[in-house]
């Protein structure tokens, strides 16, 4: 059985231009392995988050970065996936996570952009996103055909 498609988030950043505080960046690598190596980093900023809510941070990372190494350029020999967390100003104790990846897998064509899915039961991926729209407050995605895609994630406390 084919698995259905749901409409992508809305476009519109849930927050305030200028509303991003500090902000911590990480470029890893092509290997799967770096995934592990992106959530310990994770755990060790200065985010002063409760740990719910990094457990929460840390299963989007993995999910959007697994999906970036796996789906784009940046799993392929000399890929890379940058992701942010920065701090909102306008909303206490809340995050936000940016991963974005290196555009279409050489020789694949244009990039499929993120959708979330629902796949069947026998299935056995197609789940990812909609594990983000779970664990997030908000997500969303930009991005363009050639230069790959942001997954953009709003975390707040629950």
């Amino acid at each position: 059985m084919k698995a259905t498609l749901t409409a992508p988030a809305p476009l519109d950043p849930p927050h305030e231009p200028g509303a991003v505080g500090q902000t911590h960046k990480l470029t890893i690598g092509s290997a799967l392995t770096e995934i592990g190596y992106a959530r310990a980093w994770v755990s060790a900023l200065p985010l002063d988050l409760a740990e719910e809510m990094l457990d929460r941070l840390r299963l989007v990372l993995s999910e959007t970065v697994t999906n970036a190494l796996v789906h784009t350029a940046s799993g392929q020999s000399g890929g890379t996936t940058v992701i942010e967390i920065a701090a909102l100003r306008c909303r206490p104790s809340s995050v936000e996570l940016r991963v974005t990846d290196a555009g279409a897998r050489r020789g694949q064509g244009l990039l499929s952009f993120p959708r979330q899915m629902t796949p069947t039961d026998d299935q056995t991926s197609g789940r990812g996103l909609s594990l983000v729209a779970a664990e997030s407050d908000h997500w969303t995605w930009t991005g363009s055909p050639h230069d790959g895609a942001t997954v953009l994630a709003v975390f707040r406390p629950r």
